[in-house]
């Protein structure tokens, strides 16, 4: 249960909700009625126990195609990076070589985003080419342990154009996730194609992104998240987590996460080289909580 008295704020306003329903009962040639109503549940003492909005009739008759038809589609989606689609160029993470400690490939791009159609993708009303967007500008940092919010500010792209928009983010101070959504306006359908289906121009495509954003422990704290045990850390291994400076395509220094001491043991810097190598660099140093830093840097790297 969502609104005002939650706690919370209403999820939804007088803005349009988008929305795709598929019958999988409909028969061939039989004009079916659909009706959409929003409503709300109200509490038994507070009176009428829901309202309702006025329900509004639509009618359509599904028609199977001919054997002849041809209507074909295809989606790509993924996280890009100066055009490239990282997500079909890297498909999966990378492994651990057991000698070195050293990766045995890219990483993969952030796996916490997601966009495409509402419901389905209906191509028989897709009469051309084109795009959903989610692009990240630029962003400004909060602080998780003092509940300031992060700021990201992105470009939303359409058929209508692009939208700035901001979405701020309070980070959980621990391993959980946060999510922010929202819809995109892909514009108006063909009005012959809607027309079909007894729909007109007022009918748009919509497209709908979600973002999760993740903890503090996943970010930035990682010895915090070591100590605590936290889902994803292997306790006789993360000693060895943080930053990975190298140069080229494939990572070659040996140990780059050597000079972490053990989780939770006094930090004592013996070995500053704990964050890979880069050419031309003498040492790549990470200040880290519980490792190379006393467990109170945790509020700075939070």
């Amino acid at each position: 249960m969502t609104g005002s008295e939650s706690g919370e704020k209403p999820e939804l306003d007088d803005a349009g909700v988008p929305f795709v329903y598929v019958d999988k009962s409909a028969k061939n040639n039989l004009r079916y009625f659909y009706a959409v109503t929003a409503f709300d549940v109200n509490s038994i003492q507070s009176g009428p126990t829901s309202l309702e909005s006025p329900r509004v009739t639509r009618s359509a008759t599904p028609v199977a195609p001919g054997s002849n038809f041809d209507n074909a589609g295809a989606l790509s989606i993924g996280i890009f990076g100066r055009g490239t689609n990282m997500s079909d160029l890297i498909p999966k993470a990378p492994g651990i070589n057991s000698a070195t400690g050293t990766f045995t490939g890219s990483a993969r791009p952030a796996t916490g985003a997601k966009i495409g159609f509402v419901g389905d993708f209906v191509k028989q009303v897709v009469t051309q080419s084109g795009a959903f967007s989610v692009t990240l500008d630029s962003m400004h940092m909060g602080s998780a342990y003092n509940g300031i919010a992060n700021d990201y500010f992105y470009t939303i792209g359409s058929a209508i154009g692009n939208v700035a928009t901001t979405v701020s983010v309070a980070q959980d101070v621990f391993n959980g996730s946060v999510n922010s959504s929202s819809s995109i306006d892909g514009g108006s359908i063909d009005a012959e194609r809607a027309s079909r289906f007894g729909g007109d121009t007022t009918y748009h495509l919509a497209g709908s992104y979600s973002l999760d954003f993740a903890g503090n422990y996943y970010t930035n704290s990682h010895g915090r998240g070591c100590i605590n045990a936290a889902p994803g850390f292997t306790s006789a291994k993360c000693s060895y987590n943080g930053a990975r400076w190298f140069s080229g395509a494939t990572e070659t220094f040996a140990h780059p996460n050597q000079g972490n001491a053990v989780n939770g043991a006094a930090p004592v810097i013996t070995n500053p080289i704990n964050a890979g190598s880069l050419t031309g660099v003498a040492t790549v140093y990470e200040a880290k909580s519980y490792e190379t830093r006393p467990n109170t840097y945790r509020n700075v790297e939070g």
